[in-house]
């Protein structure tokens, strides 16, 4: 979706009304969002100043999901200076990293996809189920903290006693983080 149309659905701007704050006819803002033409130099910053300040470069160009919470950001912001409130800007940042994040799983699960494809030994069966239990290992964690009942703390603890393992480290100032990289370097010694 090109920036202005989204822009325009984000602030409740009907386009017959943009069009006449801005002196252009309706079909402009239509060959605009249909881009047919580009927005003139002209119109640019007074869209910047009628939302908010928002940068340029957004309302012509097609929109990201990043960009879009940017831009939302950039909206809750202004909206919460007038009350001093600082939750909605906390709350998009949260959304950017969740999609930071599923980005960096999607990223993780294609690296081992490839990294399993170059082993020539595999069948394409095979590589596809070695990803797979890349994928599973996320869809349990998730199940394990969508269900509840295990403090996060302790999630935490585990991960961070196969984190350490990894790193060579066995001495945590938690006995329980220490216990979990000994368990995991058994299991690992049994593996191999």
């Amino acid at each position: 979706m090109i920036g202005l149309e989204y822009i325009c659905k984000l602030f409740d701007k009907k386009y017959i009304v943009l069009a006449e704050e801005l002196g252009v006819s309706k079909q402009a803002i239509y060959n605009w969002i249909n881009k047919k033409k580009a927005i003139g130099k002209k119109h640019l910053p007074i869209l910047s100043e009628m939302f908010g300040e928002l940068p340029e470069e957004f309302f012509q160009k097609e929109l990201t999901e990043l960009d879009k919470l940017e831009i939302q950001k950039i909206k809750f912001a202004n909206e919460a200076s007038m009350y001093g409130d600082t939750f909605n800007e906390q709350y998009t940042d949260y959304e950017i990293d969740i999609i930071k994040l599923t980005n960096e799983i999607r990223e993780v699960i294609d690296k081992k996809f490839d990294d399993e494809a170059m082993i020539s030994h595999q069948t394409p069966y095979e590589v596809l189920e070695a990803t797979k239990s890349v994928q599973a290992l996320y869809e349990k964690l998730t199940k394990i903290i969508k269900h509840g009942g295990i403090d996060t703390n302790i999630i935490d603890n585990v991960m961070e006693g196969m984190i350490n393992y990894q790193l060579g480290k066995s001495n945590s100032r938690y006995e329980f983080i220490n216990e979990i990289t000994k368990l995991v370097e058994q299991e690992q010694t049994k593996q191999t």
